[in-house]
């Protein structure tokens, strides 16, 4: 292997003018060592840290004629940023790179990485450079930056693997009624109850929860033949208020109960797992304390389809021959999950919460009244769910067209740009997903006029806005501007979630159209 060694000949150049800056600038002029330069991506607010200038990396390197003698220490303390700052330095002609190797926070080891590893330790935590004098270091290359490592396998037992599924591929029992197949990281019913109980809230809050626990549980009851009275009703909520009461104690004082006890999955023709033996309740309490992911069982031969390992290597090569360092959102595939993105949290914060608010606003509009109560006819379910044209403006990667996908709604994908849809597409055939409908410049008013729901990105341009017929907007919104189209003709109904992405406020709304 390629190496270099610290000595009086080597220039040595700080990547990040951050806190562990100082302590390592300190150390190499201690040490004698000589400080070419510090980079930073504020370079021209900065200026310089105690007489060393600081440059941006382009700026450095225009500069710098003689890069084999310079060795680049990176002083970013987030360590998951390094595998990224190190493929810029490689793009520009660096290869004396020390920085926390990423195959060595996935537990990987082998030659080079633990070689690099040792004297990024070294400078970092130690007062001195004593035994990386004239040390060989293992100079770094491209290909050997980043290792995907499956990350959810857990244990495999008679052709059964355990494995950790994350929530929006989970499905509910696969029934015939309005809730079966629906995803249980949109299981509204379940999940704002649980929530509502781990986290409280207010009176309006709790009628809301309450009204659609009972829409949710009538279909029970009619299958058994009971009748829905006060009393049972009663009865099914403290039963849930009491299940939930067990498993916020296992929770607490057993950690490895959900594991020990972890539920079984089967695959779908499309990609899709449901829940096939029970335990409904135990994934809704997991996703409803914030899990992002939860312990399965399924067959092995599922677990292959899941990896889709043909395609796997084709998205990997395809990011890799582009240099794409990281995505807008995670990739829930087991080889995919620490594949670095802008917004960990999107699927989660606005995907889920959408799909929820679709489902819910199809349950209600095919309930009947029964007496006193509502049901759901679900033949008018089926039929307004098989009716229901989405149009997903959004700048993810076809992450939200995906899901919907996924969960059997019509949804017609528009990209911001070319990067945008190839990725989308790679992502697709990892999934396994064929039958997508994607808008043209040539169709996108006619998508436009046929669909009902919107979901739209404020960083889109969609100068198709004014001919929307559609009665519902669920909006990504950057910063605290509305586009205008919307904000003439729709009002705010519900604030999904509320944080900050890439330095940024963003919001996610359900907004309707204004009617007065």
């Amino acid at each position: 292997m390629d190496c270099f060694s610290m000595n009086q000949d080597m220039r040595f150049v700080i990547y990040g003018a951050g806190g562990n800056c100082y302590h390592i600038k300190n150390l190499l002029q201690n040490e004698k060592y000589s400080i070419a330069a510090i980079l930073d991506r504020r370079a021209e607010a900065i200026h310089d840290v105690e007489a060393v200038p600081v440059y941006t990396l382009e700026q450095f390197a225009a500069l710098d004629e003689s890069k084999q003698r310079s060795v680049i220490i990176v002083s970013v303390k987030n360590v998951f940023e390094h595998v990224n700052i190190v493929r810029e330095l490689l793009e520009q002609g660096y290869k004396n790179i020390i920085y926390k190797p990423f195959p060595i926070l996935q537990g990987e080891h082998d030659e080079e990485w633990d070689s690099i590893n040792y004297a990024y330790e070294m400078i970092v935590e130690e007062e001195t450079l004593s035994d990386l004098r004239e040390r060989q270091i293992a100079c770094s290359r491209d290909n050997h930056v980043m290792v995907f490592k499956d990350e959810l396998y857990m244990a495999e037992d008679n052709g059964k693997v355990m494995c950790r599924m994350p929530v929006e591929l989970v499905c509910n029992y696969n029934r015939e009624d309005a809730y079966g197949l629906l995803p249980m990281a949109a299981y509204y019913p379940l999940l704002n109850l649980y929530r509502y109980l781990l986290f409280a809230g207010t009176e309006q809050e709790w009628e809301e929860v309450e009204k659609d626990f009972l829409l949710y549980a009538i279909d029970w009851v009619e299958r058994t033949g009971k009748e829905f009275s006060d009393s049972l009703k009663n009865s099914m909520l403290h039963s849930r208020v009491e299940v939930f009461g067990e498993m916020q104690r296992k929770a607490d004082i057993d950690k490895d109960f959900f594991a020990r006890n972890a539920v079984s999955v089967k695959r779908m023709d499309s990609f899709r797992f449901f829940l096939s033996t029970s335990g409904r309740n135990r994934v809704s309490f997991l996703i409803a304390r914030g899990q992002r992911f939860v312990p399965v069982y399924m067959s092995r031969e599922d677990y292959d389809f899941w990896l889709n390992r043909d395609k796997f290597e084709e998205l990997r090569q395809y990011l890799e021959k582009r240099k794409i360092n990281k995505l807008f959102t995670a990739v829930p595939h087991p080889l995919m999950v620490s594949y670095k993105s802008e917004t960990i949290d999107y699927v989660h914060l606005f995907c889920m919460p959408v799909v929820k608010e679709i489902y819910r606003l199809l349950h209600w509009e095919a309930a009947e009244k029964k007496c006193d109560d509502c049901k759901i006819n679900v033949m008018k379910y089926n039929e307004k769910r098989q009716e229901l044209k989405i149009v997903a403006a959004v700048k993810d990667e076809g992450c939200m067209g995906r899901l919907l996908l996924m969960y059997g709604m019509h949804c017609y994908r528009l990209y911001a740009d070319e990067k945008q849809e190839e990725i989308s597409r790679l992502l697709d055939a990892l999934f396994w997903i064929k039958d997508f409908t994607e808008i043209s410049a040539d169709n996108v008013k006619d998508m436009v006029l046929q669909c009902r729901i919107l979901i739209a990105d404020s960083r889109v341009t969609m100068p198709f806005i004014p001919d929307l017929k559609g009665t519902v907007v669920f909006l990504l919104q950057w910063g605290d501007s509305m586009p205008e189209a919307l904000g003439d003709r729709f009002i705010k109904r519900k604030l999904l979630f509320q944080t900050i992405w890439q330095r940024e406020k963003v919001s996610g709304w359900m907004l309707v159209r204004d009617n007065r």
